[in-house]
C-alpha cells in the first residue's frame, strides 16, 4: 500500500529543476542524462533543508507533509468552488501550499528539517485535493444539474469524486509517458513550483516567512474588502454602465465587478489567456445570447 501511495504521488506531482529532487524520475528511453531537456525527467535525490546542516537524505512521504498539503487543499478546493463559478476555471494551490507548508515548517523550527522532497509533496497533495473541485465536475456539470432538478447527497458526490480520482491516477501513467517522457513538455505551472521552492529554500527559512506574509497581508486585505462590499455592494458593482446611458447592456449582465479574486486571477492566467476569456465573454454574451 505504501509503494501504491508513493508512486500516485509521484505521478500527480509538480516538480520542476534545480537542487530540489524531482518526484517525477527520469524513465530511460535510450536518452542520457545529458539529453534530457525537461527537468521534469532529471533524476535527483540531494535535498536541501531550511535548516543548515540538517541531513539531505529522508522519507519524503511523510505524515506532516501529507497534512499540511490536506489542510491546504481542503482551503483551494473550497475557494475553487466560489472562484470557478465566476470565471469558469480553477487553480491548484501549488505556489499556494508551497510557500505556507515552508514557512510554517521554517516557523516552528521542528527537530527533524522540513526537506524540500517534502514540500514538493505538500504542494502535491494539496494540488490534487484543490483540483477536485474542478475534476468532480463542481465548477459546471453538477451546478448544471442541480438547475435542471437533479439533486445529489453528499455521500453519492463523495463517491464520484473518489472514482474520478481514482481514474485520474490511473489514465496518469500513460499520459506521463507519452506528455513528460517522449513529447518532453516543460508543464509552466512545475517549474514555477519548483522555481518557488528552490529560492526559498536557498535562501532559508527568511525568505519562507517574507513570502507567506505577503500572501497573508493581501488575504487580510481581500477579507475585508469582501466584508466591505456585503455591507455596500454598490463598491463593488458600480452602476457605470446606468450611468452612461447603457442600461440595454446591463440587462444582459455586463458590468464592472471590482473584486480581488478576479484581480489575481488575471494575475494568474496571464494577458493571453485573459484575452481570450474576454474575447469568449464577448462573443458569448454579446453577439450570441442577445
Amino acid at each position: 500500500m505504501r509503494k501504491i501511495l508513493q508512486f500516485a504521488t509521484l505521478l500527480m506531482s509538480e516538480p520542476a529543476q534545480g537542487n530540489m529532487p524531482h518526484v517525477v524520475s527520469s524513465e530511460r528511453t535510450g536518452q542520457t542524462d545529458t539529453e534530457i531537456s525537461n527537468p521534469l525527467l532529471q533524476d535527483e535525490r540531494e535535498s536541501t533543508t531550511v535548516q543548515v546542516g540538517s541531513e539531505p537524505k529522508g522519507n519524503a512521504l511523510t505524515f506532516r507533509a501529507v497534512s499540511v498539503g490536506l489542510l491546504v487543499g481542503a482551503a483551494v478546493a473550497a475557494q475553487n468552488i466560489n472562484f470557478g463559478l465566476k470565471t469558469g476555471w480553477s487553480q491548484g494551490g501549488s505556489l499556494l501550499a508551497a510557500i505556507l507548508g515552508i514557512a510554517l515548517f521554517s516557523a516552528i523550527r521542528p527537530l527533524i528539517p522540513y526537506t524540500d522532497m517534502e514540500a514538493n509533496i505538500t504542494q502535491t497533495v494539496a494540488s490534487a485535493a484543490g483540483s477536485m473541485a474542478s475534476a468532480g465536475g463542481l465548477l459546471g456539470p453538477i451546478p448544471a444539474l442541480k438547475m435542471l432538478g437533479y439533486d445529489y447527497d453528499l455521500g453519492t458526490l463523495m463517491l464520484w469524486g473518489t472514482f474520478v480520482a481514482f481514474i485520474g491516477v490511473f489514465f496518469a501513467v500513460p499520459l506521463r509517458q507519452q506528455l513528460l517522457v517522449r513529447d518532453n513538455l516543460k508543464f509552466p505551472s512545475g517549474l514555477a513550483t519548483y522555481t518557488t521552492i528552490s529560492v526559498m529554500f536557498s535562501a532559508g527559512g527568511e525568505e519562507a516567512r517574507a513570502r507567506a506574509k505577503v500572501l497573508v497581508y493581501f488575504a487580510a486585505g481581500a477579507s475585508a474588502y469582501t466584508i466591505f462590499t456585503y455591507f455596500i455592494p454598490q463598491a463593488e458593482k458600480p452602476p457605470i454602465l446606468d450611468a452612461i446611458g447603457l442600461s440595454s447592456v446591463a440587462a444582459f449582465g455586463w458590468g464592472l465587478l471590482i473584486d480581488p479574486l478576479l484581480f489575481g486571477a488575471g494575475f494568474l492566467c496571464g494577458g493571453k489567456a485573459g484575452a481570450s476569456m474576454f474575447g469568449g465573454a464577448v462573443i458569448a454574451w454579446g453577439i450570441i445570447a442577445p
